[in-house]
């Protein structure tokens, strides 16, 4: 995707999407079977993270990290500033490769793999700092992730899959605009639109939420939850605004300096001391002293 837009400047967007579409072996992605798999099922996970160990120089960024994710399932990641998310994220998406440890997805070995073969297998990914084609149209963006995996079985083209998406993301009104002249929100759903056009069996969302306004972070939590009822992708989501979180997430895994220390429900995650100490005591002595 990052080399398609780049290549844009020398070329009208049709003629960019033909050469795309004409390098790519572009097949329909079955949707995942209905109904939820056990959460606490290891063999019925989609993504599991064994062991992973991250180090920057001396700095070790992940230490020994696992965890597990199931089809359908919304798995949050929170922490304090520093802990670790975004590292495990990169990892996962071949963005770093880890120290060691192993990366599986639908029961295959990923770990060391380029970022855009990842991609490739179904995992999409949004980033803190929003990443478009800031001079293509909305459908435009969308449409190069369409275009890379294919029409969805039930929408006949990419184009159609396209516009649907567009629809459900609520961007309808914008689609002929240039990405880079939306608000703030819209481009924040935009690239959720644009990762879930590459019809991923996982997402994972690096703080979607940061910047938002609570009625916003509420129609995120709609959004995302029919991506899990309608479409049953799996979910890794990171993002401080533990309102929501609480609110949308399955479970809860809890990083601390790069270490794991503790996983559960959102309300016993809320509740574990380790996890108050660390970082939801924090955050409320913050707000508390922003308010004074």
């Amino acid at each position: 995707l990052a080399a398609w837009g780049r290549q844009r400047s020398g070329a009208t967007a049709a003629a960019a999407l033909s050469q795309l579409g004409a390098t790519q072996n572009i097949s329909p992605v079955p949707r995942p079977d209905s109904g939820s798999p056990g959460l606490d099922s290891a063999s019925d996970s989609i993504l599991r993270v064994d062991g992973i160990i991250k180090n920057f120089g001396g700095l070790r960024a992940l230490d020994d990290v696992s965890l597990s994710l199931q089809s359908g399932e919304i798995l949050g990641l929170i922490g304090p500033n520093g802990s670790g998310k975004t590292t495990l994220i990169n990892v996962i998406s071949g963005t770093y490769p880890p120290s060691s440890g192993q990366v599986s997805f639908l029961q295959n070995d990923i770990t060391n793999w380029p970022a855009h073969k990842i991609a490739g297998q179904g995992i999409g990914r949004t980033f803190q700092s929003i990443q478009l084609f800031a001079n293509l149209t909305v459908f435009e963006n969308v449409l190069a992730g369409a275009v890379i995996k294919g029409s969805g079985l039930n929408f006949g083209s990419s184009e159609r899959w396209a516009r649907h998406l567009i629809a459900q993301f609520g961007l309808t009104q914008y689609a002929d605009r240039l990405a880079g002249t939306l608000p703030y929100g819209p481009q924040r759903a935009l690239e959720i639109a644009r990762a879930v056009a590459i019809q991923c069996r996982l997402l994972l969302l690096d703080e979607p939420a940061a910047g938002m306004i609570r009625q916003e972070s509420n129609q995120l939590i709609n959004v995302l939850r029919t991506l899990q009822n309608d479409l049953g992708i799996g979910l890794l989501v990171v993002d401080h605004d533990l309102q929501m979180m609480m609110q949308l997430c399955d479970r809860v895994v809890v990083l601390n300096k790069g270490q794991l220390i503790a996983s559960g429900a959102p309300q016993e995650v809320q509740k574990d001391p380790r996890v108050v100490e660390a970082y939801i005591g924090r955050k409320r002595k913050a707000a508390t002293n922003s308010v004074e």
